[in-house]
């Protein structure tokens, strides 16, 4: 089937969501299709142009890396020391594994036998399969009650053990995609998505000085809006700040 170029999904038939876990950590199968990425407003120039992309099918962590998940990779020797401050220390196994910079999540992705999610995949996913979203749970005005959401709007610059917001996940079971901790991409920062991938890779030519963070998160005002986008140094890190690895899917022929 070809796109037909009014955002509607292409949904290959054989394909069915599924969820697999392991040793704690949790798999989503996100069935390929194409997607329009990225808004056309004026005040919006870093999410335009919209434009068409092509996503194969791929598994994306159900939730964010956990304190616990981020131990065993360290117990491994595959993952180093987060930098140590009091926002980032005395957390719970099941919160965000926060206070990481770009090359601690791509070593944490690395011993998960997973990878970086590109940006584009992030979006598609937050956006329950590229459907026209605002937020990962709809069209609803974000609250308390879908997402622990920044700029102290809970109450709180402290995140939330993952998946405590059932109302706000996606439409295949994928949780905090808006909100709790906000989460590194592949993918380097341009300003705008003129030349931009089209085949859902991450965008690493040419380089960058920035690296893309999607999702918002406490002690941020970046919003939770699904094609909301945000960037910072790879070297940067922060208490709201954290990862969410993707793996390949091969298809059978």
């Amino acid at each position: 089937p070809e796109f037909n170029g009014d955002a509607t999904l292409w949904n290959p038939t054989d394909c069915q969501t599924a969820i697999d876990c392991a040793d704690d950590l949790c798999w989503v199968k996100i069935c390929g299709g194409h997607f329009e990425m990225g808004d056309d407003y004026a005040d919006l120039t870093n999410q335009a142009p919209k434009h068409t992309v092509q996503i194969s099918t791929f598994e994306i962590m159900q939730t964010e890396s956990t304190v616990a998940m981020y131990q065993r990779c360290m117990d491994d020797g595959a993952c180093t020391a987060f930098d140590s401050t009091p926002l980032c220390d005395d957390l719970y196994d099941d919160q965000p594994r926060t206070c990481v910079d770009w090359a601690r999540a791509e070593a944490f992705c690395e011993w998960a036998d997973a990878r970086m999610v590109t940006e584009a995949e992030f979006e598609y996913a937050a956006r329950s399969r590229g459907a026209d979203y605002a937020y990962p749970w709809g069209n609803e005005d974000p609250t308390c009650d879908f997402a622990r959401l920044g700029c102290d709007l809970c109450g709180t610059f402290e995140t939330a053990p993952v998946c405590s917001f059932p109302d706000g996940n996606t439409e295949q079971g994928v949780c905090d995609m808006a909100g709790n901790a906000i989460e590194w991409t592949a993918d380097w920062f341009h300003n705008t998505y003129d030349d931009a991938p089209t085949d859902g890779s991450a965008w690493i030519d040419p380089e960058g000085v920035f690296r893309v963070m999607r999702g918002g998160g406490v002690g941020s005002c970046s919003g939770p809006e699904t094609r909301k986008r945000t960037f910072h140094e790879p070297d940067f890190w922060y208490a709201g700040g954290s990862i969410r690895c993707a793996r390949d899917v091969v298809e059978d022929p």
